[in-house]
């Protein structure tokens, strides 16, 4: 009469032995594809409870169970010998949920950056002070830097049509451009002054080189 139920997960009922989980290990590491059948049956209820435990995800469940199975078949042939399989695949099942939460969270770093990337490429660009531009304009007429000047003038009345100094700034480009000996500019830019001022205050200086 046996009096206690015996211990070893490699026994089934009635006491019949079976392949224990050291000699299972060793078919596998040699390439015996039943032999992870085998141990699939033995101990895939152990290792889903312990996953499901660990995420709420049902579709990680079945994913990282059979995962854990396909890692310990490619290791096989490392297996250290315990009589009980259950530890070490649970180490397993432990080591590939700690990978795909590392996976995750730097999935979600980068999606986060992205995010910050795309909001500051939406946003509007921050309002520039036309006195700052226009500064800055003069400051490169000034040095004799008239093609930057003549930029520098465009820009301004890009940004700020409706400053008072625009008309300045659109016949201060004239003169960069006349600076510089760019006579296409200089007409160019007589014209457009003509054009946006036809009563300027200095519409008969700028004409005649609008020709």
């Amino acid at each position: 009469m046996i009096t206690r139920r015996a211990t070893s997960e490699s026994l089934v009922r009635g006491n019949v032995p079976q392949t224990t989980d050291p000699e299972l290990m060793r078919e596998l590491a040699g390439g015996e594809i039943g032999a992870l059948g085998e141990l699939y049956d033995r101990y895939h209820e152990r290792v889903r409870r312990f996953v499901a435990r660990a995420t709420s995800d049902a579709y990680d469940v079945d994913d990282l169970v059979h995962a854990t199975f396909l890692a310990a078949a490619k290791s096989a042939g490392r297996y250290d010998g315990r009589p009980s399989c259950r530890p070490w695949l649970i180490g397993i099942a432990a080591q590939l949920l700690r990978r795909r939460r590392q996976s995750f969270g730097r999935f979600l770093t980068v999606l986060s950056s992205l995010r910050a990337i795309r909001a500051t490429a939406l946003a509007p660009p921050p309002a520039s002070d036309p006195s700052v531009d226009f500064r800055a304009a003069m400051a490169a007429l000034d040095v004799g830097d008239n093609h930057q000047a003549a930029a520098a003038f465009v820009n301004f009345l890009e940004k700020h049509p409706r400053d008072a100094r625009a008309e300045d700034a659109a016949y201060l480009r004239v003169i960069a451009f006349q600076r510089s000996g760019d006579s296409a500019g200089t007409k160019q830019a007589a014209l457009e002054y003509l054009r946006r001022y036809p009563a300027g205050f200095r519409q008969a200086e700028v004409e005649p080189l609008s020709r």
